[in-house]
């Protein structure tokens, strides 16, 4: 059995639900491997998408997580945030040294904390990122008003260099840290049960216009549901608990894949996360939303959702205030977009990782058997 260490930062969802992805695509591809995923996101995410192939680690592996949406970002607070796990920076790589060494880990996946590929580097393990961004680019934007992030920035580009291959998805940046970069197809997930049969699931009518709120908790609570009741025969689906208003429907967001709902809702509103955009694409699902003020934009990943999916953006507080009625018109009269991307990212992410980690172990066995037997000239 092989075992690889996955480390996968938490942003938002995307980077644990794409690891899913890849993990289960990488298992039909060699069923002896095992993962050991070293992350903060939840365990449910990996509950819900993976067999038993794995064992999930709760572990702080990098710094606080940037988001792409939702509560705005407080430069002062997020440079705090750097400096405290930083300053323990020695203690986290000696951790992560020893949790590789003791678990025999022969390859390193990172998602894409920096001290994934400290930690390979310490234990002489290669190392292969996978991402559309790296953090510290995101972070270069603070810099004109923080300059202290400057030296985080370095920290981190140093720390990228070390990584041996990077699996750069689509609507990416330049990641130029990174020295051998390979760029693959999209990842995403695509539903596999019927349309129609979620939407019974959930208690609709056949008339009924769905929209999945595709939102947390603390974005749901600023929406104008006022606005939202007046729809006619519209019902909205959302991740929570149980509503005494027939309008609105909750779902166990543990209970059931965001890509099934995804495909069965009418509309999709959302913060413009990768996974909701890569799912959106993949389920031909029409797409409405925002950008909180103040938050960090990945430029690409808007790029896509505006060229790659029928979407409208609509300022801060027509989207929170429930003003969407022109947007939805303007989305169901919308015909879908012709798709000239390939979906299968998870598929070649796996082969060639599982390409990699071979042509790794047998360069290792030829220089051990080189050096016990060296060639006389």
């Amino acid at each position: 059995m092989i075992h690889i260490a996955y480390y996968i930062s938490a942003f938002d969802k995307s980077q644990a639900v794409r690891a899913c992805t890849i993990i289960d695509a990488y298992s039909r591809v060699n069923p002896f491997v095992f993962f050991y995923i070293r992350t903060s996101a939840a365990d449910w995410l990996f509950n819900l998408h993976l067999r038993n192939n794995y064992f999930y680690y709760e572990a702080k592996i990098d710094a606080i997580p940037l988001k792409a949406g939702g509560v705005k970002a407080d430069s002062s607070s997020l440079l705090l945030e750097f400096e405290k796990f930083y300053e323990a920076w020695d203690e986290h790589l000696h951790h992560e040294t020893q949790f590789l060494l003791e678990n025999k880990i022969a390859l390193v996946l990172g998602d894409i904390p920096p001290l994934a590929f400290a930690a390979a580097r310490n234990v002489r393990v290669h190392s292969v990122g996978i991402g559309n961004f790296s953090p510290e680019e995101l972070l270069q934007k603070y810099m004109a008003e923080i300059p202290g992030f400057m030296e985080y920035v370095k920290r981190m580009r140093h720390e990228y260099r070390h990584a041996d291959l990077l699996l750069r998805l689509p609507f990416h940046s330049e990641m130029d840290a990174f020295r051998n970069i390979r760029d693959i197809p999209l990842v995403c997930r695509q539903a596999r049960r019927r349309r129609n049969d979620i939407r019974r699931f959930l208690g609709c009518e056949p008339a009924d216009r769905i929209v999945l709120l595709a939102l947390d908790e603390k974005d749901q609570i600023r929406l104008n549901l006022d606005a939202l009741k007046k729809f006619p025969h519209y019902k909205f689906v959302f991740p929570g608990t149980k509503s005494s208003d027939q309008k609105f429907i909750a779902f166990v967001e543990q209970s059931l894949p965001l890509e099934e709902l995804i495909n069965a809702a009418d509309f999709v509103i959302a913060l413009p996360e990768y996974r909701i955009i890569a799912d959106c694409i993949a389920n031909s699902s029409p797409l409405l939303f925002t950008i909180p003020e103040g938050t960090p934009v990945h430029a690409p990943l808007l790029d896509a959702a505006h060229n790659h999916c029928t979407s409208v953006f609509l300022n801060n507080e027509d989207f929170f205030q429930g003003n969407w009625r022109e947007a939805l018109l303007y989305l169901e009269d919308s015909p879908a977009l012709d798709q000239n991307i390939r979906l299968d990212g998870a598929a070649v992410a796996a082969r060639k990782i599982d390409d990699f980690l071979k042509s790794t172990t047998l360069h290792s066995s030829r220089r051990n058997v080189s050096a016990a037997n060296p060639r006389k000239e």
